[in-house]
């Protein structure tokens, strides 16, 4: 149930219709709860996304290529976040 799409004008993965995963030339761009994307930044594999408007995404971490051994787990976590949201009313 994985399809690809663009979002903010760049290449990325959703479910249904809501996106999980980008890819910003060697970033890794995922959306997760605020607490996760919070201790991300804390722990140093990630920043908060800014899209460059100014204002950063607080449910988005950017996750850089010297953190890439933690993509494939930062991409479930976000997958099984945004399917969890679908299921919200």
């Amino acid at each position: 149930d994985v399809s690809e799409g663009h979002m903010f004008g760049w290449a990325g993965l959703k479910t249904g219709r809501r996106f999980f995963a980008l890819t910003i030339e060697d970033r890794l761009i995922v959306k997760l709860p605020a607490a996760e994307v919070d201790a991300l930044v804390d722990d140093g594999t990630a920043t908060q996304f800014d899209p460059g408007w100014g204002r950063v995404k607080k449910l988005w971490a950017d996750v850089g290529p010297e953190q890439m051994t933690v993509w494939p787990d930062l991409m479930d976590r976000a997958y099984h976040h945004v399917v969890s949201l679908e299921s919200q009313p």
